[in-house]
């Protein structure tokens, strides 16, 4: 058993050796995926669906025709006033 000493202790440093070499791999390539699975999950967006969009039932929109007589009625109201102010004046002189 002596004189396999050597052979053996050469088979063990080899053995060690290779050991380590893919324990070096195994570290490197497990670094490697968790950088990836970071850089993954950077590049997905943050903001999340909670509710999926429905169309309303009833259309909102400005009502034009209401909006275009009260802002005629106002012009006028405010045009008469002019007018009878500046007759007013006129017919003080």
């Amino acid at each position: 058993a002596f004189k396999d000493v050597p052979v053996l202790g050469k088979e063990l440093a080899g053995l060690l050796r290779e050991v380590r070499i893919q324990n070096e791999v195994y570290v490197l390539l497990q670094q490697q995926y968790y950088q990836e699975k970071i850089q993954e999950n950077k590049d997905i967006p943050t903001a999340q669906v909670l509710d999926e969009a429905i169309p309303p039932k009833k259309k909102s929109e400005p009502k034009i025709v209401l909006s275009t007589l009260t802002g005629s009625i106002l012009i006028m109201m405010i045009c008469i006033f002019i007018l009878l102010i500046s007759n007013k004046k006129k017919y003080m002189n």
